[in-house]
Order: C-alpha cells, then sequence, then structure tokens
C-alpha cells in the first residue's frame, strides 16, 4: 500500500504494510500523479544499527554515518540507545530509505503531525537546491512575502494582519519551503510543516520579498547588512550540521538569496500599522 505525498515539487512515496491514516495537515498534499523523487518503505522488522558510535545526538535523534549515508534513530519513546522500540531511518543501497516502525506504534504514528520530520524532509529538499525557512508567508499579487524569525515573535500574527488588512492570501503559517531555481531566483511553498497555525495550503508563488520580525512599541524597519541577514536568516533555517556538503549547499542558497533580495528587519506592535509599513517597503524594495 502506498501514497505519494508532493512537498515543494518532490514527490515523497511511502510503501507500507498497512495503510497510513496521516495527519489531516498531511491530506492537501497526497498526489498520487506526481512521479516519486524519494521512495520510502516502512517496515515492521527491527534494524540492524551501526558499530560506531553517532556521529551527532541531541536526546531526541542520534545519528550514524554508514556507507550509504545518514541512519537515524529517533527515541520518540524510550531514551535508551538502540532501543528496539525507537523509529528508524535508514538509507539504502538503491537510493531508496527504509522507515522501521514497531507495527504496534505505526497507526499512532502515522497521524501524528510530527510523523514527517521523521523522513529527514529537510535533507530531501536540501539535495534539490530546496531550504525550509521558519517563517509565516503570504501571497499578494502573485508574489510571496515570508516574515521569518523565532518562536513567538508573531510570524503568523504578522502574516494575518496582511491577510486582512492587505487582503493577501496565506501560504504557509511556520516553515516555508524556498526554491533556489537555476535562474536565481525563488520560488516560496507552502508545507505542511504548519506547528499550531494549522495554515498548510499547497500552493507556490515567485519570492517577493523577506523580513525578520521584532516586537516594539513603535513601529520601524530597516535594511539589514548582508553579514546579519546571512546569520538571521540561518538561525532559521533546518541544517543537518554534521552533514558538510548539505551545509555547504545551505550557505550558498542563503547567500543568493540575500544577493537577490534585500532584507529587511521589522520592529512593530500589534495592529495593521506595521503591516502597511512592511508591505510598502517590502513590495517597492524602498524604505520610505
Amino acid at each position: 500500500m502506498g501514497c505519494t505525498l508532493n512537498i515543494a515539487g518532490l514527490g515523497f512515496h511511502l510503501e507500507s504494510p498497512v495503510p497510513l491514516d496521516l495527519h489531516p495537515h498531511y491530506i492537501p498534499y497526497l498526489d498520487e500523479s506526481k512521479d516519486p523523487d524519494v521512495f520510502i518503505r516502512v517496515l515492521s522488522d527491527p534494524p540492524e544499527y551501526p558499530s560506531d558510535a553517532p556521529v551527532f545526538f541531541n536526546g531526541r535523534m542520534a545519528v550514524y554515518q554508514t556507507s550509504q549515508g545518514w541512519f537515524r534513530e529517533h527515541r520518540i519513546w524510550k531514551w535508551a540507545e538502540k532501543d528496539p522500540e525507537n523509529p528508524c531511518l535508514i538509507p539504502e543501497s538503491d537510493g531508496s530509505y527504509s522507515l522501521r516502525v514497531p507495527p504496534a506504534r505505526l497507526p499512532f504514528l502515522a497521524n501524528q503531525c510530527e510523523f514527517l520530520w521523521l523522513l529527514a524532509p529537510e535533507a530531501r529538499l536540501a539535495e534539490r537546491r530546496r531550504l525550509i525557512l521558519h517563517s509565516a508567508s503570504v501571497v499578494l499579487d502573485g508574489k510571496a512575502y515570508a516574515f521569518f524569525g523565532p518562536a513567538r515573535i508573531g510570524k503568523s500574527t504578522h502574516a494575518a494582519q496582511w491577510t486582512t488588512t492587505l487582503c493577501a492570501a496565506p501560504l504557509t503559517g511556520d516553515r516555508t519551503v524556498l526554491e533556489w531555481r537555476e535562474d536565481g531566483s525563488f520560488l516560496a511553498y507552502g508545507s505542511p510543516f504548519c506547528g499550531s497555525s494549522g495554515l498548510c495550503l499547497q500552493e507556490r508563488a515567485p519570492l517577493g520579498g523577506l523580513c525578520l520580525l521584532g516586537q516594539a512599541a513603535e513601529n520601524r524597519i530597516e535594511l539589514l547588512s548582508p553579514a546579519r541577514a546571512f546569520r538571521e536568516l540561518y538561525a532559521q533555517t533546518i541544517v543537518n550540521t554534521w552533514d558538510s556538503a548539505q551545509s555547504s549547499l545551505l550557505c550558498d542558497e542563503l547567500t543568493a538569496l540575500i544577493e537577490t533580495y534585500p532584507i529587511y528587519h521589522l520592529d512593530c506592535r500589534l495592529g495593521p500599522e506595521g503591516a502597511l509599513l512592511c508591505a510598502g517597503v517590502l513590495r517597492s524594495g524602498k524604505l520610505a
């Protein structure tokens, strides 16, 4: 039994011994007409662990290096190392992947909004010139505008001001996928990685601008220097730091992004005035 998810133009095909009751966030991304780019078999037999120590561990995930690629152990229910209850994503010799999940856990796990993170989507997207930016985004007059920053800074709130004040269309509430195109421009995609916002539209638009958000008693906007723009963007992307090739590609993508688009910083208070100020600058590319 299989299904294909179309995420940012890439087909993630899942083969499973039982039907997968996916989380509602994923339903808009089901696309059986999409040719698979990434093939993942969901298996119930326990994995054979590498003998070496992990190259990365953060308490919730351990990463091992193998001759085929990066072996990921997700310690969701158990804190113990190499426990048979831990789901594992394993690269196979034919270029596909297997997700090893205990049979009793699979129905519950597939219905969680975190399920796709077990498939390392950031790595598969990065291999194809795409990055995941922690941002809310909208579409206005055919172009996408992304508002990035740390958690609880007000990204989705600011995006909602664009929709109510400027009649912009929502794109995504928490994670925007940006594709670096051959002509140097970027496309923005909605994604199912939408956090608590619930905004996960299967749409895309040419990127029109980006803005780092902050909070303040008064509204003000400034152009970031290239160095600061790089630091702020890098901090809000998902990168596998143990993978030097992926890290290098991300740096190239962010450099291209900064060279193509001015990156602004908006400090604002709640209300439509901040959205109007931001829209005026991002759409014109000029500070007042």
